[in-house]
């Protein structure tokens, strides 16, 4: 790699603590060989696609999906900008909790700075006033069908990785038969953030 910036960021992720999971029947949608619904910032077997998408990673950018709503659906747009939705993830000992809107706004220029959206683990809309409920089931819809429209697929082959900015990129899979092995870790953006500053000064002699 002869990027500065990306080899640096190689040289994090090398050192951080890894994951190691292989794929088994009847666990969690991150093990199952089951289609594995979107997701993000928390941790569904569907239906079983042919061949060449069986197993492929489904991608779909947060940042263009929120342009497609502020341009076709603006009620939806603003709906989620201000509509704090709960979501859980219950497994064991861990029960992890979050609240938040789908988009977050920089509060300067109004540019989508986070995208939130989980679609296994959506908790009971108790955050919500009676009317924002039935504003959500009106405007779902669009939402579902915005990333939709802009999912795309990777087929990973041994030995490749990928990079997914979690609080921008929906990621998930499609089902497969057989097994996989895969090694998964977390970098904090902080991280990776606080790198690229200093790369950036120093390429400016400072």
């Amino acid at each position: 790699v002869t990027c500065p910036f990306v080899s640096s960021v190689a040289h994090l992720i090398r050192h951080l603590p890894t994951s190691d999971f292989e794929s088994v029947p009847r666990r969690s949608a991150f093990l199952t060989r089951g289609r594995r619904g979107f997701q993000m910032t928390l941790d569904g077997a569907r239906h079983q696609p042919s061949e060449p998408l069986a197993g492929a990673t489904r991608l779909a950018d947060g940042y263009a999906v929120a342009a497609l709503l502020r341009s076709e659906a603006p009620a939806a747009f603003e709906f989620f900008c201000r509509a704090p939705l709960p979501f859980q993830h219950v497994a064991g000992d861990v029960h992890v909790s979050a609240t938040r809107p789908v988009f977050t706004l920089d509060r300067v220029s109004g540019d989508v700075v986070e995208f939130c959206y989980n679609e296994t683990d959506r908790a009971p809309l108790d955050t919500l006033s009676f009317d924002d409920v039935a504003a959500f089931y009106e405007h779902e819809g669009a939402l579902r069908r915005a990333i939709g429209r802009l999912e795309r697929s990777v087929r990973l082959q041994p030995s490749e990785a990928i990079v997914v900015d979690n609080r921008r990129v929906m990621h998930g899979r499609f089902g497969f038969s057989g097994k996989r092995h895969l090694i998964g870790c977390y970098l904090t953006a902080d991280d990776w953030r606080s790198r690229l500053r200093v790369l950036r000064r120093r390429a400016a002699g400072e």
